[in-house]
């Protein structure tokens, strides 16, 4: 749980917003202990929503663990899981529609699945996908795994423990997509003990945060590897102080490739606070969070970056006056979004944040309440801040020229005067950084060269030595 102090005035202009959505059937969600969790959950590309947690039944129908819900919130009776003997706690898809499933279990379809199996779309066990984790082999006695991701193409990276005896051992590995082998190419250069997120960058490398480890010569919380694990030299790690101190969740804004981090506070109390990272790992000095974090409670938070830049968090908020709630956003400056009153939205304990393409907002953790309403861990609100149009430009956007439009060998540019330009970088639809040039000092004319590029819309983005990037949209044809 992690608490944000908001005092009365944050809200002075009365916010109507979040409010939630009527037409996503609230779900009720019920597990053999009474209340109900939903730890993690994830879309996939037809609009349908997956969820994992501590729960035995969704809308009365059975769900062990794991259900599949069609988009308007109603359970997707298509799917059916397996019963599993434990919690699942972590969930990744595949492109092929498979469905990943980590946890504290040992069995699922009574075949033997330690910490980790595949689903079938249907929700049937893959029988043919074997981790090698999946016969406890001694001296493994048990295995939980704690986060999935895939990595396109290259394979399926875990984090998790290994237990042997009362002696957890901290593990990254990455399994083969076809079987679930071991990929023995990957070799992380780095002590893998006590990572706590990691996320997967278009280029195929990774990012990672944790309790602090000596890379380059100093306690570090964030760094980033090669595609095959190897430390990435062109990313400078997050110094942080000596242990217990960490870095928890991670995410990135796909426009400009900046990332966001949650950290406990270097002056080494309890004390977390949200961090931005330029895309290289130096920590932008433009994003300020004024003093937004003054407690924390202990726990992660889960980050989610909306469309227009703005950055949603889910986990444990005081509100001044009373109660606790489970979300807030920052605006980019990193100063509280006054237009989103966490007051309306889910309460205390969201444990993931979703944004869907549309701009609706998800909401899956241990709150029994959400928008005034009853319901049981999952909630979708709505909020007119979410999507693209609303995105506030840089304070320098309106100030970079760019010419011809479209653009077909070369694309001229005249940044601004007075800050220091020191890399340009184009972005796909998707976020994806295909071309990026560095700035020589002084020069305020560059030329982009584009031409083999596909002709489409990209985004320009120009990063300065002090202060926020700025954008602008081109062509290419």
């Amino acid at each position: 749980m992690v608490a944000l102090l908001v005092g009365a005035s944050a809200f002075a202009v009365k916010a109507q917003s979040p409010r939630l959505d009527p037409s996503f059937a609230l779900t009720s969600a019920g597990s053999a202990q009474g209340a109900a969790f939903i730890g993690d959950m994830l879309l996939q590309p037809d609009g349908k929503i997956v969820v994992s947690g501590d729960f035995t039944s969704i809308n009365g129908r059975p769900a062990p663990g794991v259900a599949r819900l069609l988009p308007d919130g109603q359970v997707d009776t298509a799917f059916a899981a397996p019963p599993i003997n434990g919690l699942v706690v972590a969930l990744a898809l595949q492109a092929d529609g498979k469905l990943l499933v980590g946890g504290r279990f040992t069995t699922v379809g009574g075949q033997s699945r330690v910490g980790l199996a595949r689903l079938l779309p249907t929700g049937a066990l893959d029988p043919g996908f074997l981790p090698p984790y999946a016969g406890g082999p001694p001296p493994y006695a048990y295995t939980t795994v704690e986060k999935i991701v895939v990595q396109p193409g290259r394979g399926i990276l875990l984090l998790g423990d290994l237990i042997t005896g009362t002696s957890p051992v901290h593990f990254a590995a990455r399994l083969l997509e076809a079987t679930g082998a071991r990929d023995a190419t990957f070799r992380p250069g780095f002590n893998t003990f006590g990572c706590n997120d990691v996320l997967v960058l278009p280029s195929g490398g990774l990012v990672f945060s944790g309790a602090p480890r000596l890379l380059n010569g100093q306690p570090c919380t964030v760094w980033a590897t090669l595609p095959d694990g190897a430390l990435d030299p062109a990313f400078v790690p997050l110094p942080g102080p000596n242990a217990p101190a960490a870095a928890y969740g991670l995410a990135r804004d796909p426009a400009t490739g900046e990332l966001y981090v949650i950290r406990d506070a270097p002056t080494g109390t309890l004390d977390r606070e949200p961090l931005r990272l330029r895309p290289d790992g130096v920590p932008d000095p433009a994003f300020r969070i004024a003093g937004a974090f003054p407690q924390a409670f202990g726990g992660a938070m889960s980050l989610a970056v909306q469309p227009n830049g703005r950055l949603l968090m889910g986990g444990v908020f005081s509100v001044a006056g009373g109660g606790y709630y489970g979300s807030a956003r920052l605006l980019r400056s990193g100063a509280l979004d006054a237009s989103y009153d966490p007051r309306l939205g889910p309460g205390s304990g969201v444990a993931k944040a979703l944004v869907q393409p549309d701009g609706k907002l998800l909401f899956a953790g241990y709150f029994r309440q959400a928008g005034g309403f009853l319901l049981d861990g999952l909630a979708r609100m709505l909020d007119p801040n979410v999507l693209l149009g609303a995105r506030a430009p840089g304070p320098a956007a309106g100030a970079v020229e760019a010419w011809p439009v479209p653009a077909r060998e070369a694309l001229h540019l005249r940044l601004p005067a007075g800050r220091a330009a020191r890399h340009l970088a184009l972005l796909d639809a998707l976020g994806r950084v295909v071309l990026r040039q560095a700035v020589p000092a002084g020069q305020g004319a560059p030329v982009l060269p584009v031409a083999g590029l596909a002709p489409g819309g990209y985004l320009l983005r120009v990063d300065f030595a002090e202060g926020a990037p700025a954008y602008r949209r081109v062509a290419v044809e």
